[in-house]
């Protein structure tokens, strides 16, 4: 089976939502949420929306959908982008960062294609301390984040791997991010 009938299977059994494009707007790329992260969405309870975080987070959302430019890291040195691929292990797990307002959040996603990010799972920055310890080791919270990313990204989809690229534009189309800084 291949990852496009993964992700409409998956949809149609409502295991991924789709994120729509707003009225208008035209859907130029896709955004997949797992229904947990969906589902913590729409609670009134939930830390996205107590910290007042869900219209930052709608943004960034929106800005992906509508295939607005992004600026994107393919290592784990993003301060200023707002997607990024984490330093493994494990493997291929990326973060779309809210940064407004504080706290910060992260959503940790998967790519299943070229303009096809998974976001399983969002974890306010805060508690995710400090990415890399003063011994260089990767922090345990952060670890715990990601290989928490990959175990759902799994769970939806078995034994399919995460899609992996080499360079910017296997993971976004072109003129898809913004390139005034090294990728």
């Amino acid at each position: 089976m291949s990852i496009h009938e993964m992700l409409e299977t998956l949809e149609e059994e409502g295991h991924l939502i789709v994120y729509p494009a707003p009225p208008g707007r035209p859907m130029r790329r896709r955004l997949y949420l797992a229904a947990g992260l969906y589902r913590e969405m729409g609670d009134r309870r939930s830390g996205l929306n107590f910290f007042g975080q869900m219209p930052a987070v709608q943004a960034v959302f929106k800005r992906w959908v509508c295939g607005d430019p992004v600026s994107m890291r393919l290592n784990d040195n993003g301060h200023q982008a707002l997607l990024v691929r984490l330093k493994p292990p494990p493997e291929d797990i990326w973060e779309l960062r809210v940064t407004e307002p504080k706290p910060q959040l992260r959503i940790f996603a998967c790519f299943a294609a070229t303009d096809i990010l998974v976001g399983v799972s969002a974890v306010n920055r805060d508690r995710l301390g400090r990415a890399f310890a003063r011994s260089g080791r990767q922090s345990k919270l952060w670890t715990e984040a990601m290989y928490g990313c990959q175990a759902e990204w799994r769970r939806l989809f078995g034994g399919a791997a995460a899609f992996r690229g080499r360079q910017a534009r296997d993971y976004v189309s072109k003129d898809g991010f913004e390139s005034g800084k090294p990728l």
